[in-house]
């Protein structure tokens, strides 16, 4: 049915397949969407220490992030304690104020960029929650006339969703106190520093376990046609690539 489709992307994820958990070493995950929603959800990685662990990235799929959630809690022993988001991208910031409801403890760093404008943040969820929930009234005023009792089952859940997560309170993210500041999530030790990108900001994290670096959009090696400041993305990419 016709209204099914104004539900679906508020009741599911961008793809119905799974989200593929990559482990990189004991201490590196690195988490990709399904390979038919790769150019619609970023990548992710959860980094592990003996004491905790942290969360790189979020995109803006909601209902796939809350799935992402519920496996981390599932995968991971230890409590998240960091989490990271090296773009300033609308829908990636939005997602991890999601993830940040997920795990409460965690504290959350990006860019200045974020915190200085995290009213315009916080006024696009609001948007986006607002076209869910017109979304979803199209769809119950379609069923009045179409009598399906497992339809109405989705909607009453997609109901929910949408009731909790206009319901939570959205904090501002955490801002580095020195220009590089290391962490450690016990016996894994990283290294957090804001960028300039593709994105008007972003951070690095360094894993000092592997090397690994993560620098979301601002590390790829061919710029985005609608990257606005090529000579930041340029200095970013001279300074994070080996010598």
């Amino acid at each position: 049915m016709r209204f099914f489709l104004a539900l679906f992307f508020i009741f599911a994820p961008l793809s119905a397949s799974a989200t593929q958990w990559l482990k990189f070493d004991e201490k590196t995950f690195l988490v990709a969407p399904p390979s038919d929603a790769r150019y619609l959800t970023s990548n992710q990685a959860v980094l592990v220490g003996q004491k905790c662990a942290a969360i790189i990235d979020a995109h803006g799929d909601f209902s796939a992030l809350e799935r992402f959630a519920s496996e981390v809690k599932k995968r991971i022993p230890q409590p998240i304690c960091h989490l990271f988001s090296t773009s300033s991208d609308e829908e990636q910031i939005l997602g991890m104020m999601l993830l940040a409801n997920e795990f409460p403890d965690a504290t959350w760093y990006a860019t200045s960029h974020v915190s200085q404008h995290f009213n315009e943040y916080q006024s696009a969820l609001k948007d986006k929650l607002s076209r869910f929930e017109k979304s979803l009234q199209l769809s119950q005023s379609r069923l009045e006339t179409h009598s399906n009792a497992q339809m109405q089952q989705r909607l009453n859940k997609a109901k929910a969703r949408i009731d909790k997560w206009q319901s939570r309170q959205f904090s501002p993210p955490t801002l580095l106190d020195a220009a590089q500041v290391t962490l450690d999530l016990g016996g894994h030790f990283v290294v957090v520093e804001e960028i300039e990108g593709a994105t008007l900001g972003g951070l690095s994290i360094l894993s000092h376990h592997n090397l690994g670096l993560f620098a979301g959009l601002t590390a790829n090696p061919i710029p985005y046609v609608q990257d606005s400041d090529l000579g930041a993305w340029l200095a970013t990419i001279k300074k994070t690539t080996p010598i």
